[in-house]
């Protein structure tokens, strides 16, 4: 019979209110056990089948209990992680052929379309039910197998909007946990950014996994398209103009370890002495130099999120337009403190974050660029990283905002001219020219 066990002093759950709940279960169960170490763990059955009902409301909750962790470079520690239970189901989606898209200069585009996954879910589930992280030409995203029907059903009907509307083709799939196979896994940790406002952090290799079997020819996990159905991205949108960068350059990187998780922690603390012991420093988003964009700018973006501009949902997306413009680009009054609110996009951004592999959008020197170089070359030459990188003048950044309040707005960070996906390109080549050389 299959088992896992769950860490109770790593607080998987609530140390009060759920290890009582936890006993409860035990008598029914089989019992408290320790682990080799002397922890205190509990024998759990995941025959789902028999599935006692408060195991699974406790199942189904775990990403919203989960403890999260606030400084950065502590993501490599174990005690922040908890394995994904094997009947969630791990969401891709991905714009194909995203690259001659950027080619044509049409990033912004696929920017939105991988946000828009994420904010269309984000809308249709409780916000803080699930992890997600977003990918610059994709996202990623676990849900709880309850709810992969409504996730199905919004994502085919987002690929529809992206043919019509935007002339992008995007692949949506979702594979369940307990069908990635042997040898990876889906664990997942909270990175409080700010307020209650959390980035799930990903790794294991499930993911990655999860992202090869969506990308298969004839794939089975792929999502059918549903043509005639709507979708509401309300909460979504792209209106501040690129922003320039303080220093030289905006940097995208990517990098992969090759021996274990303990090097992404040396890459941290030697990132930190680069930017003078504070990696917070690297932050792309710069409040000064950020513009808004004009109405009209906006409103010839945004009519692409509606099947129809007579919508009452468009009309409505012009009011609040044309209000926020009045407040960003012209200084009207607002019930708010928007200085205050500029001020924090940067902390509400995911500008740094981990799915597999270290992923940074981070504002440089040239100084510090070759210093940076210099030492993702040293790790390559060594064997312990593959890395991509890709240097642009300009940060994007697509807006998912609820509200100006701490924790009520999420900003996803791309490099100009297609970052991320440019520093993919990198990394696919280097990974390529090393297995060739091993041959």
């Amino acid at each position: 019979m299959d088992s896992f066990y769950i860490n109770v002093r790593n607080s998987l759950f609530d140390r009060s209110q759920n290890l009582r709940l936890w006993v409860r279960l035990w008598k029914k169960k089989r019992g408290l056990t320790r682990t080799e170490t002397g922890e205190l763990s509990l024998h759990v059955d995941t025959d789902y089948s028999r599935k006692h009902p408060l195991q699974e409301t406790l199942m189904k909750n775990f990403y919203q209990k989960l403890e999260s962790f606030e400084d950065f470079t502590d993501l490599t520690s174990d005690l922040h992680f908890v394995r994904v239970p094997d009947d969630w189901w791990v969401i891709v989606v991905d714009i194909k052929d995203s690259t001659p898209a950027i080619d044509e200069g049409r990033y912004k585009d696929v920017n939105i379309l991988g946000a828009a996954a994420i904010a269309l879910i984000h809308e249709k589930l409780e916000h803080d039910s699930f992890p997600f992280a977003f990918g610059g030409d994709g996202a990623t995203m676990v849900v709880p197998s309850d709810k992969l029907e409504v996730v199905e059903h919004q994502l085919s009907a987002l690929r529809s909007l992206a043919l019509n509307n935007f002339q992008l083709t995007m692949r949506c799939g979702a594979v369940p946990v307990s069908s990635l196979g042997q040898g990876v896994s889906v664990e997942v940790a909270k990175h409080r950014i700010a307020g209650n406002r959390c980035l799930a952090v990903f790794r294991g290799g499930g993911t990655t996994r999860a992202e090869e079997m969506i990308k298969e020819p004839e794939s089975r996990y792929v999502f059918e398209d549903e043509r005639d159905a709507s979708v509401h991205l309300g909460a979504l949108s792209c209106r501040w103009h690129p922003i320039p960068p303080r220093r030289d350059h905006s940097l995208t990187l990517l990098i992969k370890s090759r021996a274990g998780d303990d090097v992404y922690g040396r890459i941290l603390e030697r990132l930190a002495e680069i930017y003078g012991g504070n990696l917070d420093h690297a932050d792309p988003i710069q409040s000064d130099l950020a513009q808004y964009r004009t109405i009209r700018q906006c409103i010839n973006d945004e009519i692409r999120y509606h099947r129809s501009a007579w919508s009452l949902a468009f009309v409505w997306r012009v009011v609040e337009i044309t209000l926020a413009v009045l407040i960003f680009k012209h200084g009207m009054p607002a019930p708010f403190n928007t200085k205050k609110y500029a001020l924090s996009m940067g902390r509400h951004s995911d500008y740094r974050k981990f799915d597999d592999m270290l992923r940074m959008v981070i504002d440089c020197s040239e100084e510090q660029l070759i210093q940076i170089r210099n030492l993702l070359e040293a790790l390559h030459q060594s064997g312990e990283i593959y890395f991509g990188m890709h240097l642009a003048k300009q940060t994007l950044m697509t807006c998912l905002f609820h509200g100006a309040e701490e924790g009520k707005h999420i900003h996803f960070i791309d490099g100009g001219d297609g970052g991320y996906t440019m520093a993919a390109k990198y990394l696919k080549n280097q990974m390529q020219q090393s297995n060739e050389g091993q041959t």
